[in-house]
């Protein structure tokens, strides 16, 4: 009977240790945080926020520019000192900046303003 209490109590810690340690996650700076790949909740399209501030986003789901035909499809992103995505298309010498402000984030999801329409990112 003993055993079988102690088996009891054993089990009980057991299951409660896993079933609050798992998918926990504390999301650290803004600019930790966007490291990865994200992508918009309603299309498959996605973007990676690389480490060294280059932007992968081939499918130009986050900014797209282009000038008398020609794209501006070398990207970088930072996070600036008011805690907006500052995102940079260049092509060459020439290039343009947009501004989206984040108004949310969580390990999982960022939330940005783009031309006063909330976008919701989810990490892949």
């Amino acid at each position: 009977m003993k055993n079988l209490l102690n088996l009891s109590i054993f089990s009980f810690i057991l299951l409660f240790g896993f079933s609050s340690c798992g998918g926990d996650c504390e999301p650290g700076s803004l600019a930790e945080t966007m490291v990865g790949t994200w992508s918009y909740a309603l299309t498959s399209d996605s973007a990676e926020f690389q480490a060294d501030g280059t932007l992968i986003d081939p499918d130009d789901i986050i900014f797209s520019f282009e000038a008398n035909g020609v794209a501006y499809d070398e990207k970088t992103w930072e996070i600036d000192s008011d805690g907006n995505l500052l995102v940079t298309a260049s092509n060459g010498s020439l290039s343009s900046d947009a501004t989206f402000e984040v108004t949310d984030f969580t390990c999982d999801e960022v939330t940005i303003t783009a031309f006063g329409f909330p976008l919701t990112l989810e990490r892949q």
